[in-house]
């Protein structure tokens, strides 16, 4: 599974937005949040070294250290 926005300039959405979305209305932690991430990145049809390259960028951002819940 992934998240994804369709058209972002048609319906004034943003994949910041589907995920807060995620959190807000049914529960989702950052740890699953980042794990649909990780996922997308692994199934995605980029170069296995691209992919590389993002999972690690993905997995160096400070802001995964921060806890985010829908409480």
């Amino acid at each position: 599974m992934s998240i994804n926005t369709d058209d972002p300039k048609m319906f004034g959405n943003s994949l910041a937005e589907e995920f807060q979305l995620l959190i807000e209305k049914k529960g989702f932690t950052s740890e699953e949040i980042k794990s649909l991430m990780l996922h997308s990145i692994e199934m995605s049809w980029m170069s296995e070294e691209k992919k590389r390259d993002m999972v690690a960028a993905v997995n160096r951002e400070p802001a995964w250290a921060v806890k985010i819940s829908s409480d």
